[in-house]
């Protein structure tokens, strides 16, 4: 072989070996990472640490136990060694039980977290059976990058058997951490756990979406815009790129509309390029200054491209930051009484944020067509300041209304509200009504002294305390049993009326009492006093009869008298004749 076949061989050999070592190199680049996961190992608690009563957190294995709880310090929980099974469910075998006690929510229960190991982990199964609360409703929950991305509720039906919960999906598939959860919503929350099987993530399959409230509930502010996030994250292969369609609608009681976010419900698309594990979606909340209730809304994952869906939806909560007063009549309805003072009463109700302290003016005026005026609040139209401390949520105005003896019409007037400091006005006015309780009194009944006699119109004079203004409307009663009629106003002491005297009527003799009976009745239908006293006739009668028809001879007119006079006259004259022949 020739020295230049020799050099061209070994050239060709050298090249072909560093070929193979890049590709060997390349290999081990992708190989390594898989081969060398350090996963945490499956745990049977065969032989469990022994926790204190206090303990909240306990290492077993590769795993770190701890209890969660939400931040209040009533709540506690601890871990305990469970020998027989308190349950009888577990077998011979001591498990860990978890006891949690206080004022616990969705949000506690217990940590499941690798303690060496950091690596990824698919979750495969769990044991789990009730303890002595006998809780029912769990949700075990997944989590990767510090977010969960798998969750499901689990139902232990028996006292006596465990539940061997499995899991599958993408969602399971590549995990930090696992939790388990307060789905019952009990004060009071224990269970036990055996046997928790765990491997390595499957490759080759599609990387996992899921979204997280991150900050989400906020106080809408009063201008403006005010974010509120929420991140999606990717676990699992991450190698390529992914995207989501997202979009926000409103939900449950109180649910935002298109005015919460500027005009129209926020939508959009959430990428990953390759290697990123967590995006923000940012939402822009309107703020105003309108009182009104928490509002919710969800943004809702959909059309993953290159990803499946595990937590698909998340919930944001705007809080109300406003603050309203509003006014209503509480007793704002009364007599005005005949002397001192009542009380109309207004409530201010403050409703929204009232974590600092509001007030606003308040005024009162004369409204309708018969205004109360300064008189009637003892000289002035009442005005002052309605506060609120901090948390207070309600304070009575009071308006003193002077009473008096004066019959008058119902009177009304308003509370207005302005002027308003750390808040704005709703309902701004109320209405009150001095409902007059004064009747018109009749202090004498008068009529002419003079001679009456059948068809005779007799004038009446009726005398009144002052009106005040409220010219009385209708009249009823008699005189001498005559009916009245024709009531007038003279002056706000004196009214006029009539009375006709009727063939058939009783006659009052000179010197005798004419019995009376008169009743007034205001404008508002408020009846006076009965007045009945007697007037004395004096000197001259009431005839009401022709004289005779008291005792029963029958009345003759003149014409019929004339003309029996003249026949008895004839008849006489005739019998004297025949006398004389």
């Amino acid at each position: 072989m020739s020295l230049n076949s020799m050099n061209a061989v070994k050239k060709d050999f050298f090249h072909s070996t560093g070929a193979f070592v890049r590709i060997c190199l390349l290999a081990a680049l992708f190989i390594l990472p898989f081969s060398a996961l350090a996963v945490p190992a499956s745990e049977d608690f065969n032989n469990p640490a022994n926790p204190t009563a206090t303990d909240a957190t306990l290492a077993q294995g590769d795993w770190t136990l701890g209890f969660i709880n939400n931040g209040i310090a009533s709540d506690q929980g601890f871990f305990s060694i469970n020998d027989d099974g308190v349950s009888g469910d577990l077998g011979a075998d001591p498990d860990f039980y978890l006891i949690a006690m206080g004022t616990l929510n969705a949000t506690d229960g217990i940590s499941i977290t690798p303690t060496t190991d950091p690596d990824p982990f698919q979750l495969d199964s769990l044991n789990i059976a009730k303890g002595l609360f006998g809780e029912t409703a769990l949700t075990v929950q997944g989590v990767s990058s510090g977010g969960v991305v798998a969750s499901m509720d689990v139902t232990v039906t028996s006292d006596n058997l465990s539940q061997l919960v499995s899991f599958s999906g993408n969602q399971w598939n590549s995990l930090d951490a696992i939790r388990i959860v307060n789905a019952s919503g009990n004060d009071d929350f224990d269970i036990e756990l055996d046997d928790l099987a765990v491997s390595a993530p499957a490759t080759g399959v599609s990387p996992n979406l899921s979204i997280n409230p991150l900050a989400a509930v906020n106080a809408e502010g009063n201008s403006g815009t005010t974010a509120f996030t929420f991140t999606v994250i990717r676990s699992g292969n991450v190698a390529g790129a992914s995207s989501a369609s997202y979009a926000v609608s409103g939900t449950g009681a109180n649910p935002a509309d298109a005015a919460d976010f500027g005009g129209s419900l926020p939508s959009g698309t959430v990428s990953f390029a390759a290697t990123e594990t967590s995006q923000v979606i940012t939402i822009n909340v309107s703020g105003d200054t309108l009182a009104e209730s928490d509002e919710a809304f969800t943004v809702t994952l959909s059309s993953p491209s290159n990803a499946t869906l595990g937590i698909t939806s998340a919930e944001g909560t705007i809080q109300n930051d406003d603050t309203t007063l509003a006014i209503a009549a509480t007793s704002a309805v009364n007599a005005e009484g005949d002397a001192g003072n009542t009380a109309f009463t207004f409530t201010v109700t403050r409703s929204g944020d009232t974590t600092g302290a509001s007030s606003a003016a308040y005024d009162v005026t004369g409204t309708g067509t018969n205004p109360a005026d300064a008189a009637d609040f003892g000289g002035a139209l009442p005005s002052g300041t309605v506060s609120f401390a901090a948390t207070e949520t309600s304070q009575v105005v009071t308006v003193n209304v002077s009473g008096d003896t004066l019959p008058e019409q119902d009177e009304t007037f308003q509370v207005a509200l302005s002027a308003p400091t750390g808040a704005t006005l709703g309902t701004s006015t109320a209405a009150g009504t001095i409902q007059n309780d004064d009747v018109p009194n009749i202090t004498n009944v008068t009529i002419p002294n003079v001679p009456m006699q059948v068809n005779d119109v007799v004038n009446v004079t009726i005398t009144v305390d002052d009106d005040g203004g409220d010219v009385y409307t209708n009249l009823s009663g008699t005189i001498g049993g005559f009916a009245l009629s024709n009531l007038a106003r003279s002056n706000s002491t004196t009214y006029t009326a009539t009375f006709t005297v009727t063939e058939g009527g009783t006659n009052v003799a000179a010197g005798s009492d004419i019995p009376v009976s008169v009743r007034l009745q205001s404008s508002t239908l408020v009846d006076s006093n009965l007045y009945n006293t007697p007037i004395s006739q004096g000197s001259d009668p009431i005839v009401a009869r022709t004289p005779g028809a008291a005792i029963g001879v029958p009345v003759l007119n003149p014409m019929l008298i004339g003309l029996l006079t003249g026949l008895l006259g004839l008849f006489g004259v005739r019998r004297i004749n025949s006398h004389k022949e």
